[in-house]
């Protein structure tokens, strides 16, 4: 896990090129099954009503199909770009598990929401794609990164706080034309990542509003006067 290949002019790890594989592994076999009549995608979908019966799996396929090429190419290119510097700062066991465990939360909120919110016609939505996670990722890249830009669809160059908004005000819109349900899982991976890179603020509110988020030991270090290498030693290196 811990290693990483040569490709395309640069090097990949291995845990990026893994997650970009399985995602066109899966979406290229369900293509695959569609035109042979059967259904893979029913079977890898996130359906909320499924997820009750006791098809747990459904929590994590879900982030590694996707039925249009042109979908599936770019959120792969986006993963392969990014994954790699995040990999950097987070290792890669810390990316993986970011990644699985952000699926499988973001996948049993919206069965939630979908059940409360759409009652029984969202026990029976389908939700696929790795999108959400990687607008998820785009905004904790942005965020460690922010003076680095990107060229969105090879034009439009964005960094930062301006990337954020692009992401965030981008699944509105599109959620807008096309429908709020089928955004849900966008919205909820964007808000958790953002709670998660922000979370020592959210613990200074927290701590600000009376509340305790661990104990703290005081500090015994004092600082040294420049004169004071004359005396004694007193402290411990």
């Amino acid at each position: 896990m811990d290693g990483s290949f040569y490709f395309l002019g640069g090097r990949v790890p291995v845990v990026v090129g893994g997650l970009v594989a399985a995602t066109i592994i899966v979406s290229v076999l369900a293509a695959v099954a569609r035109l042979g009549g059967t259904s893979l995608a029913s079977e890898v979908a996130l359906i909320p009503g499924l997820i009750w019966t006791g098809q747990i799996w459904r929590l994590v396929t879900w982030v590694f199909l996707d039925d249009q090429p042109l979908s599936l190419l770019f959120s792969c290119m986006v993963l392969w770009w990014l994954g790699r510097d995040l990999v950097g700062v987070w290792g890669p066991r810390r990316f993986l598990g970011l990644y699985l465990s952000f699926a499988v939360i973001v996948g049993a909120l919206t069965v939630v929401i979908a059940w409360l919110v759409l009652g029984e016609r969202g026990g029976l939505w389908p939700y696929y794609s790795a999108w959400p996670l990687v607008d998820a990722l785009t905004i904790a890249w942005a965020l460690y990164f922010p003076h680095r830009q990107v060229l969105i669809y090879f034009v439009l160059p964005l960094s930062g706080r301006n990337l954020i908004y692009l992401v965030v005000g981008g699944t509105i819109l599109w959620a807008l034309f096309n429908g709020p349900a089928n955004y849900i899982p966008h919205l909820l991976a964007e808000g958790l990542m953002f709670a998660y890179m922000k979370r020592p603020m959210l613990q200074r509110l927290w701590r600000s509003a009376g509340f305790s988020v661990g104990r703290r030991r005081s500090p015994r270090l004092r600082e040294v006067r420049r004169d004071a290498w004359k005396e004694p030693p007193r402290w411990l290196h």
